[in-house]
């Protein structure tokens, strides 16, 4: 492809003698042969030289040069005897008629490459670095052996523009000699916005050499460079069954969650599909930061991987769960952040089946639907109802933290459970609505175990519905002020250190066979003016008041408390102007504050009376006789003994034996109809709260007012 006769690149230099001969001047004759051309001079005087040099003639073709031409010497002069052919020499020229460089396949068959696809995968929206085609287009300079210039080539888009999108130029300094081979790969740089690439280039390529000749077009190739950007805001547009990592189950947002760099925006919205829809995530793990289940179809999210390994994470600021419909996730789902999940309507369900893990991470529900667990959970951060419900059918669903029920104005709030549950704390703000708890049904008797970790007040203002166990453990107050029902055989504890208290502002409903235990230096408070643990003097309502220490006990602080019996060596106290009655009380200690009123009413199924017994004997007995043997203590204003079987106790009686005297608080006070006044003598003024000792004296420390009282 050279233009015009090629000049050598070396020539040869001929001596005439020296300068001092005495000698004519020389000329050279060149020749021709095979298109090569020998140039020759003339004139050159003695000592002097001259060149003779070869050049190529145009149109030769691709091959070695090995031309042998004839050079003849001759004097020249024209004088007698010059000669014209002092000798004839034989000058060889080589070289080379190079053949242009030549894209081609592994095959070296000239043009033989045909450009190709390179594909840049998924892409999340705002990636940070460049990324690169998943493979490559292998171009080769022919075949090894050829007699050919080194290989370049570079491509330019073509119909329209991708902003960023290159593909690296090959070739240069000669490295793509014969046979030898580079990689056209595609590279994109960071910027460019979501959507479907599918872009074109010419890829062109030319002689990597400055030789006469040379060209800038020894052929060219499309090459198209496919990809997907995508935003992680995805809709799963897929048949009514797919995995999860597969692209085309989604729309141009891509499958989400798929790319680590980008959990705090991914968003997987499920609801283009109608029907029953199970999408499988196969082993891979998606982290979000939403979730969306619409109501036009049903949705399971599963996992059919050999190893289970398929999981959920939500993840980034404050990630959600927002429902409509009726919809399942049956895998594994961890709490990288906190995370809130509202489902919308009544009638909306969702039901998660794997197990919920995340350290301090919790679950909030708002809506008015229904949040199902059924999965033994191990997060820590707790749960709060803000309206919904909260339904559980397995021991240890709601993980570990504290369950708080809360609602506002037009919102209900409820919570369910069907297993045991251990909670740090129990809490309830109620401004409006309503808010429930429900602990087990007819057919499950669950316990509720409040290990309170707070040592300060915490109050449930929701209502309560108990058909298992409620048990208050470590430190603290909890108070539940809402309404109360207390279905049949359910059970109240306190131990540790605590209190557990019942305003009941909001009215009780108890069930026969409801119980209540206290032990170690726990305290159960029954407050405020509805009875809690007992509609009526219920004598299979009882309370077992089993403290190991002198702290705590049973404290009745509230009016119109009701009992149906207390037993254990603890102690009952009635703080100042608290109001109990109880069917049968068998403990060690009654401490009885200023203007409290006890009232015993015994009555059992066969209409005989219940005992009032010391814990330890000789102590005070009501059956059909009276027997102090131990005091009453100071302070108490009123005791009532009723029934038809204690009328026939007379006052005498109880005057008449053991050697403490009776309170003149008494006065006035009636057993079974008879005065308690006679023989009863001034006593001092008694202490703010007085010990009735039963069986025996248990010290009772509290502050004495001076003075005395007449008879």
């Amino acid at each position: 492809g050279y233009s015009g006769p090629v000049s050598g690149t070396s020539s040869l230099s001929l001596t005439n003698g020296l300068n001092s001969d005495n000698r004519v001047n020389l000329k050279a004759t060149g020749g021709v042969s095979n298109g090569v051309t020998v140039s020759g001079f003339s004139g050159v005087a003695p000592g002097g030289s001259g060149s003779i040099a070869a050049s190529l003639a145009a149109g030769q073709g691709v091959g070695q040069i090995n031309a042998s031409v004839n050079v003849t010497l001759a004097d020249d002069s024209a004088l007698n005897g010059a000669s014209a052919d002092l000798t004839t020499q034989s000058v060889t020229v080589t070289g080379n008629v190079f053949d242009h460089a030549t894209p081609s396949a592994s095959s070296g068959v000239s043009n033989s490459f045909s450009g190709g696809t390179l594909d840049l995968g998924n892409i999340h929206q705002g990636y940070a670095s460049p990324v690169a085609s998943s493979g490559a287009l292998m171009v080769y300079n022919g075949a090894s052996g050829d007699n050919r210039v080194p290989l370049a080539g570079s491509g330019a888009q073509t119909g329209g523009s991708t902003a960023g999108l290159t593909l690296n130029s090959i070739g240069g300094s000669g490295a793509i000699g014969p046979g030898a081979s580079a990689a056209v790969a595609a590279t994109l740089s960071p910027g460019l916005g979501a959507g479907a690439i599918s872009q074109h280039f010419n890829y062109t390529f030319r002689d990597d050499s400055s030789l006469n000749g040379a060209s800038n077009n020894v052929g060219a190739a499309v090459i198209l460079v496919t990809g997907n950007v995508y935003s992680g805001q995805s809709i799963w547009t897929g048949l009514t069954a797919g995995a999860w990592a597969d692209f085309g189950n989604w729309d141009s947002g891509g499958a989400p969650g798929l790319d680590s760099h980008f959990t705090s925006s991914d968003m997987a919205t499920f609801g283009a599909t109608t029907g029953s829809v199970s999408v499988d995530l196969n082993g891979v793990a998606p982290s979000l930061n939403a979730i969306v289940f619409s109501a036009a179809g049903s949705y399971r999210i599963v996992d059919s991987s050999l190893g289970l390994s398929g999981a959920l994470t939500l993840a980034g600021a404050a990630p959600t769960i927002t429902v409509s419909g009726s919809h399942s996730i049956e895998v594994p789902v961890t709490l990288a952040s906190s995370t809130a999940v509202n489902v919308n309507g009544s009638t909306d369900v969702l039901s998660i089946a794997g197990l919920i893990g995340g350290s301090n991470k919790g679950l909030s529900l708002a809506g008015a639907g229904t949040l199902a667990l059924s999965h033994a959970n191990s997060f820590s951060g707790g749960v709060a109802v803000d309206g919904g419900t909260l339904r559980t059918t397995t021991a240890g669903a709601l993980g570990s933290g504290v369950l708080a029920v809360n609602s506002t104005t037009g919102v209900a709030s409820a919570v369910s459970l069907g297993g045991n549950e251990t909670v740090s704390g129990l809490s309830s703000s109620v401004s409006g609505g309503s808010a429930t708890l429900t602990n087990g049904s007819v057919s499950a008797t669950p316990t509720l175990r409040v290990n309170q970790a707070s040592s300060g007040v915490s109050t449930f203002a929701g209502d309560v519905i108990n058909y298992g166990t409620i048990d208050k453990a470590g430190v603290g107050t909890l108070s539940i002020t809402g309404a109360l029902q207390l279905k049949d055989n359910s059970h109240w504890q306190v131990h540790d250190s605590g209190v557990l208290q019942f305003v009941g502002s909001g009215g009780s409903t108890v069930g026969t066979l409801v119980t209540a235990t206290i032990a170690d230096s726990a305290t159960l408070e029954l407050a405020g003016s509805v009875s809690a643990l007992s509609s009526g003097a219920d004598p299979a309502n009882r309370v077992n008041v089993g403290n190991t220490s002198t702290d705590g006990g049973l404290l009745v602080t509230g009016v119109n408390q009701v009992v149906g019996g207390i037993d254990g060596a603890g102690v009952t106290t009635l703080g100042m102007d608290a109001q109990l009655t109880a069917n049968h009380i068998n403990q060690s200690a009654l401490a009885i504050g200023d203007g409290a009123t006890f009232t015993l009413a015994p009555s059992d199924s066969d209409g005989a009376p219940m005992a009032f017994v010391a814990a330890s004997s000789p102590g005070l007995v009501v059956a059909n006789s009276l027997s102090p043997a131990s005091p009453f203590g100071l302070g108490l204003r009123s005791l009532h003994l009723l029934g038809a079987a204690q009328s026939a106790v007379a006052a005498s009686s109880f005057a008449a034996s053991g050697s403490s005297p009776i309170a003149s608080a008494l006065n006035g006070s009636s057993l079974g109809g008879s005065s308690l006044g006679a023989g009863v003598s001034a006593v001092p003024e008694p202490s703010s709260l007085m010990l009735l000792a039963i069986g025996s004296i248990l010290g009772f420390v509290a502050v004495k007012r001076g003075g005395r009282r007449g008879t």
